[in-house]
């Protein structure tokens, strides 16, 4: 629809107008008029006039002429999605975000809310875009309602838990909402997922026959344990019987492996969608089980198992839930141990107690703490025929001991995989898509059963602050440290942090539950775990997801607070540092104790050592025994009168990791050769990582709680750089790996000054030298200077201090380069070298070699190459791909996260897997590394049979060095000849690279950025080699000669 009246408004006195009168005020601002921000957002003109966003960070912002503020308004904003796919915006009021706004299908639509206006500033900002559609809109208008209503009071923990109570609270009507729109979103959910949702775009179940169904994972285009048997709860939950057998059926059917086979009784965790439904995966991800066994007990609780003639049968018995759920649980325990090294094992270390990630081989050494699912190891506890005290006591080790350990000390954020100690490790160590269930997985389990609220309720409560600290549109990936690693606002993550409602009791949780209400049931090809997070979630917080249950659970003898002698129970959480190397002696064990009314000293040791005192006068509080060797520590807590002793168990200090020096640790890792980022600083704060002349952060960038004064940069690469540097000052950064050799060192400065000033580097007690930092004529004026062939011993965990020199002066970054010298011949760490696929050193899961080609690798598997020169700045790999499934392939430096990647390749089909061809793409970085290849896809990936990264490396290329055509111009070398070291000096000042080849056309010397007018390379064996320089597309060459 075009808007006839809008060139006559333009016209008008203003683009806003009034409408006036006793009972109403209305203000309307056309899209089209404000001021758009981010990388896409823009004007459109059709289908009709307004903004377009494409891409999040879109936005576009206006101050309106907006009174009786603050007032409740009723907010309307005109727009519509340009496809039949739901697209959506944030509506932002004085830096705030206060609702969610969704439109689904091309259709102009009007949504309105309710809403309090506190300020005249507003932003519409996208911040989920499902990336298959854009968000068009009109207008927004706002209508005064009248005054704000008083805010909400926090929500109440009942006295009693669901379990002993029988009573499931409605979230959501507690926040205010109407009962019976809380009812038809759920009952519109379930529609939408399961019985007639648009099957390219919104349903979630595809039936097979009339007696089978299977949930499919829409972005990877196959079905998984996980969907599956969330689908079972789901249905069960509400009652839908006839659903449930039909899944329940499938997954007997296709997942779960027959009697007599090694893997008897488990599931695939992943099915091929297409022809026959073949297992992708052998293997099992045990949260699959869990959810199958839970929801089979419940089945039988609500609608009893169906009788069959003689003992039971797994294979015949299909609606015998109860059996089945104690043939999964028994056939989850009687595989090889978990430690034993073999394919499969046990789902359960039954030493940890713990439920591991996965059942082979290395994959059963650690666990996933949103596999943790106590709540449901207590069911069992009570239904199972089997292993009672078993799983009653993974409850208690998942709730006491595997959390808050997982847990980070100051986010709260867990890891997608930990050790059973909690500390992060695998190939996903960051708080990422699986992490997203933890706050999920311990609020109804609190919910259920009111156990270990004390340790609990803390945990929660922290990840919640974290994302308030984030912001409205917080992004779903993260270091546990807080370091954003993705900046998507999923709705699956935001359906998950509002379950915490369940177990908090503080107003500020409403805002999280106010944006569940209002994010739409998602759409689009990422519906599956977003949509089944977001469903479960709301049936948690809408009290439809409840205990089913014939046995009788066991309860906390005494609510908590517990009782002695009149007087709560001493309590804390604990938390752990191990030894950073053995024999440091540094460990540290961490007490937090929970806010009790009416304490007053607590007294806590460990046994046989020091007891600690604590006066905590009703507010939580911590505490820590320092330098503690590696061993196992048995623990308790006590009150300060001897009454009351506690025993917490037992914690274990082990040795390994980072070197820790006075509280020192890496901010990231750095290792040399490669380029250490002057913001990428160690912790440990004043006087230990850094010496900064002040407190403050005077840029006001990266950790502000710090003295480090950091700004933005414009120089190449973006990011920040070190500003404010005074005479005296100095800075650290532990260095994980140093390669022995010798090295250009390169710092990157800007000064505006022209006093004396200059850099001197250490790493431990070798100096590496001084180097002058001259005036550049602007504080983002960026020159290279340099320390020149720099021997350096190898070594790891060895701390780099830059000290600051006359100051005033920037630094941006500074980068070791290895100087490579080559006779003639290959040699190693030579980019141009090809790496053979099988000679990873680590791979996931178990690749097969098959005649030199690794011909196995699927979704989520990866290898590892140490030692690797990047240098050559491409990515060339050989493989065959026989089929035409989407997928790709990500090339990771030095740790096997997203943030570590540097390049992402899409295979293309190469007709038959027998038909193998070469693909390069481009690359950033220089010197020796550690690399992973990462693939994710929908099937099988590749077959790969090997990689490199060299460029240039054969002389006859028509992109290399032409030996006949020597040209003459543009910069010197001299000596020529030379004995080894030459200088280059260049004719001009532009941005160019240098490459040094040698007769064979192999690298020997790299760098893509000279902004200098001259450089020094250092240390060339004897030969000829042929020095050529490229600027803005023009290339020269020069001969050399060195004897």
């Amino acid at each position: 629809m075009m808007k006839n009246t809008k060139i006559f408004s333009v016209l008008c006195l203003s683009i806003l107008f009034w409408t006036t009168s006793l009972s109403a005020q209305q203000l309307t601002q056309q899209v089209e008029t404000m001021s758009f921000g981010g990388a896409y957002a823009g004007q459109i003109t059709t289908p009709f006039n307004g903004g377009a966003f494409y891409g999040n960070g879109d936005n576009a912002s206006a101050t309106i002429n907006l009174q009786n503020t603050p007032g409740l308004f009723n907010v309307a904003i005109v727009g519509a999605s340009s496809s039949n796919s739901l697209a959506q915006i944030d509506l932002y009021v004085g830096g705030a975000k206060v609702s969610t706004y969704s439109f689904n299908g091309t259709a102009l639509q009007t949504v309105q809310k309710e809403l309090v206006i506190n300020s005249t500033a507003i932003e519409l900002r996208l911040s989920t875009d499902p990336g298959n559609n854009d968000t068009l809109l009109d207008r927004i208008s706002f209508s005064y309602l009248g005054t704000p209503p008083p805010p909400r009071t926090a929500p109440v923990i009942p006295s009693q838990s669901a379990y002993e109570s029988g009573d499931y609270r409605n979230v959501f009507v507690e926040a205010g909402k109407d009962p019976n729109e809380v009812a038809d979103k759920l009952e519109a959910m379930w529609n939408q997922f399961f019985v007639n949702g648009n099957p390219n775009s919104e349903s979630l179940l595809y039936n097979v026959g009339n007696d089978m169904a299977y949930i499919l994972d829409t972005g990877n285009n196959d079905i998984r344990s996980e969907g599956q048997s969330y689908a079972m709860m789901i249905s069960v939950q509400l009652k839908k019987e006839a659903v449930f057998k039909k899944l329940w059926k499938w997954a007997k059917t296709y997942s779960q492996w027959a009697p007599g086979t090694d893997r008897e009784g488990l599931f695939s965790w992943q099915v091929e969608r297409t022809g026959d439904f073949n297992k992708k995966d052998d293997n099992s991800a045990p949260d699959g089980e869990e959810y199958y066994v839970t929801a089979l007990f419940f089945a039988d609780a609500l609608w009893g198992s169906q009788e069959y003639p003689g003992p039971f049968n797994p294979v015949n018995d299909i609606f015998d839930y109860k059996g089945q759920a104690n043939y999964i649980l028994d056939n989850m325990l009687n595989k090889p141990l978990a430690n034993s090294g073999g394919c499969p094992t046990n789902l359960v270390d039954l030493d940890e107690k713990q439920i591991v990630f996965g059942i082979c081989g290395q994959s059963a050494t650690f666990t996933d703490p949103s596999y943790h699912l106590a709540a449901f190891y207590d069911i069992w506890a009570a239904n199972a025929d089997n292993n009672r005290q078993l799983w009653a006591d993974m409850a208690d080790v998942s709730r006491r001991e595997l959390l808050p350990n997982a847990a980070h000390p100051v986010t709260g954020l867990m890891p997608d995989y930990s050790t059973f100690q909690g500390v992060p490790t695998g190939s996903q160590p960051d708080f990422q898509y699986d992490a997203w269930r933890n706050i999920m997985n311990m609020s109804f389990d609190f919910n259920w059963f009111q156990k270990d609220g004390a340790i609990l309720k803390p945990l929660i409560n922290r990840q919640i602050d974290f994302f308030i600290g984030q912001g409205g549109a917080y992004g779903d990936r993260f270091n546990v440290n807080g370091t954003q690693l993705g900046g998507d606002h999923s709705p699956g993550l935001v359906a998950t942090n509002a379950v915490a409602a369940l177990a908090m009791e503080d107003s500020k949780i409403w805002a999280f539950v106010d944006e569940l209400y209002d994010t739409a049931t998602p759409t689009g090809r990422f519906r599956y775990y977003n949509g089944l997070l977001y469903m479960m979630s709301y049936m948690h917080l809408a009290g439809e997801f409840k205990i089913l249950t014939s046995g009788s659970i066991v309860t906390n003898p005494d609510p908590d607070p517990q009782d002695c002698n009149g007087t709560p129970l001493p309590s804390a959480a604990i938390s752990k540092t191990n030894e950073t190397v053995a024999g440091a002696n540094d460990g540290a064990i961490t007490f937090t104790f929970p806010d009790v009314n009416g304490r007053s000293t607590i007294e806590f040791s460990n046994d046989g050592g020091v007891t600690y005192s604590l006066n905590i006068n009703d507010n939580s509080g911590t505490a820590t025994f320092n330098n503690l060797a590696d061993g196992i520590y048995s623990v308790w807590t006590r009150w300060g009168d001897n009454s009351c002793p506690i025993d917490l168990g037992n914690v274990t200090i082990e040795a390994g990791g980072t070197v820790i020096i006075d509280g020192q640790t890496p901010f990231v890792t750095h290792n040399i050769p490669g380029t250490i980022e002057a913001e990428n600083y160690d912790n440990g704060g004043q006087g230990v990582a850094y010496n900064d002349n002040d407190a403050s952060n005077n840029g006001g960038q990266g950790r502000q709680n710090e003295g480090v004064d950091l700004e933005n940069t414009t120089d190449l690469g973006g990011g920040t750089n070190l500003a404010w540097t005074v005479n005296g000052e100095w800075i650290e950064y532990t260095v994980a790996n140093v390669v022995e050799g010798n090295y250009n060192i390169t710092f990157r400065v800007a000064s505006i000054t022209g006093n004396s000033k200059s850099i001197e580097a250490s790493i431990g007690a070798h100096n590496l030298g001084t180097v002058n930092v001259p005036n550049t004529n602007g504080w983002q004026s960026w020159q290279s200077v340099s320390l020149n062939n720099v021997a350096l011993s190898g070594g790891t965990n060895q701390v780099l201090r830059i000290n600051i020199n006359g100051g005033a002066f920037n630094i941006n970054w500074v980068k070791f380069e290895a100087i490579l010298g080559n006779d003639g011949g290959d040699q190693e760490g030579d980019p141009c070298s090809v790496i053979e696929a099988e000679d990873n050193t680590q791979n996931y899961y178990q690749l097969n070699n098959n005649n030199g080609v690794i011909d196995n690798i699927g979704y989520s598997h990866w290898m590892k190459f140490d030692n690797v020169n990047i240098s050559g700045g491409k990515f060339t790999y050989r493989y065959s791909k026989g089929n035409n499934e989407n997928g790709y392939m990500k090339v990771r430096i030095d740790n096997n996260n997203d943030g570590s990647n540097i390049a992402e390749v899409y295979p293309s089909s190469t007709g038959t897997w027998n038909n193998y061809q070469e693909s390069t793409v481009n690359i950033k970085g220089s010197g020796m590394h550690t690399v992973y290849l990462y693939f994710h896809n929908t099937s099988k990936n590749i077959q790969l049979d090997w990689i490199k990264f060299g460029d240039n490396c054969s002389p006859k290329s028509n992109e290399q060095v032409k030996l006949s055509t020597v040209i003459e111009n543009d910069f010197t070398v001299y000596p020529n000849p030379s004995s080894g070291d030459v200088n280059i000096k260049f004719n001009n000042a532009q941005d160019r690279s240098v490459t040094i080849y040698n007769t064979l056309g192999s690298v020997v010397y790299r760098n893509d950025l000279i902004l200098d007018s001259a450089i020094k390379v250092n240390n060339l064996k004897n030969g000829v080699y042929f020095i050529q320089t490229n600027t803005s597309g023009s290339t020269q060459t020069k001969k050399l000669v060195v004897r």
